[in-house]
């Protein structure tokens, strides 16, 4: 019975014919995808970086104030103290620290009692 099964499977497989192997394909296919993804994530960069030198342009401060109803002649001039000596005084002191701090914040926004101060309005009854 062997021997049937194996000459009956030696016929079946003679039905089929051989075939050349085709080619590879060349790997250019890959080198343009590469390349196409590399020109659009250039694409997208110089976008970004456009957008982000415009914006800052066109809007406008926080708090939807217009820069022209800013009054500095209520506020008085900033002195800049450095990250590192705020830190140092921080780690040393706290409470020097939170009068620089509240100084500092004193300075930097304009009075919040004034006649434009959202707080005053706020506080209206």
């Amino acid at each position: 019975m062997k021997q049937e099964d194996d000459k009956e499977l030696e016929r079946y497989l003679k039905q089929f014919e051989l075939r050349a192997a085709r080619p590879l394909q060349s790997p250019q296919a890959s080198t343009r995808r590469w390349t196409w993804q590399l020109a659009a994530a250039a694409a997208l960069v110089l976008a970004g970086g456009i957008a982000l030198w415009f914006v800052p342009d066109h809007a406008g401060p926080a708090g939807g104030v217009a820069v022209h109803d800013f009054q500095p002649a209520k506020t008085q001039t900033l002195k800049r103290v450095s990250t590192l000596a705020l830190t140092q005084v921080a780690i040393e002191d706290q409470r020097t620290f939170e009068a620089i701090m509240t100084s500092q914040a004193q300075t930097m926004f304009p009075p919040m009692d004034g006649e434009q101060s959202a707080l005053r309005i706020l506080g209206k009854p």
